[in-house]
């Protein structure tokens, strides 16, 4: 089964970004090549930004699986109109989202796969360990993540279904899904928004989901738990 990952890039700064982001961005890109999956491909969307354009073509152009789409530059709103693009260029059979600012352990993509008995899933993430609120999570260690990754202490993140609780991080769908729902632009309204329209639509048209086991998608850029590593 061929798996799409769509990831929006766009490096400037905005209210509430995670610092770095340039190797961010290659360290999420990075993840995605050493997943252990061999039928996948990365499609990443471009809103205009030149460096984003400029570290594909000088360390990714050759990566048969990635794929850079160039769009217009996106002045307001999120960048639901750019996954939109992305899920129209997809080719798997299944899609998921990366955020640039994350990353994925090797076995992530694998882990969706064996589990992937449903039209669309959800799953926990896991977050750095680092406020005092998360102290009671259950530990989770994997010794083949990023090196600079290892010296933190990785939780859980419960999922639900519930507004501000399922995004673009932890759901994942069939390609088909396309077709009948549609990620929008919310034009200054919070970050969750279309998170969580584009959610409901998946349940309205395919119901409830199945929650998955854990499945290695590491939350390194956290605002509401002040996190950003």
């Amino acid at each position: 089964m061929k798996h799409s990952v769509i990831m929006i890039s766009f490096l400037g700064n905005y209210p509430n970004c995670a610092t770095n982001r340039e190797e961010k961005f290659k360290r999420a890109v990075d993840s995605f090549i050493l997943n252990t999956h061999k039928e996948k491909e990365l499609i990443i969307v471009s809103d205009g930004c030149e460096k984003t354009n400029f570290i594909y073509n000088t360390l990714y152009k050759d990566v048969d699986n990635i794929k850079l789409l160039i769009a217009p530059k996106q002045e307001k709103g999120y960048p639901g109109a750019l996954r939109t693009l992305g899920l129209f260029l997809a080719k798997g059979d299944t899609v998921s989202y990366l955020d640039s600012d994350d990353y994925i352990a090797p076995n992530h993509i694998k882990n969706l796969l064996i589990n992937f008995n449903s039209d669309w899933v959800y799953y926990d993430t896991l977050l750095p360990d680092i406020k005092r609120e998360f102290l009671n999570m259950k530990e989770v260690k994997d010794e083949s993540i990023n090196s600079n990754l290892k010296s933190y202490r990785w939780t859980h993140l419960p999922s639900r279904i519930i507004r501000g609780n399922l995004r673009t991080a932890n759901i994942a769908h069939i390609l088909e899904a396309r077709e009948k729902c549609f990620w929008k632009n919310w034009n200054g309204l919070e970050g969750d928004s279309e998170d969580w329209d584009f959610v409901c639509q998946l349940q309205k048209k395919y119901g409830n989901p199945v929650k998955l086991d854990y499945t290695g998608y590491y939350l390194c850029h956290f605002p509401v738990a002040d996190i950003d590593i």
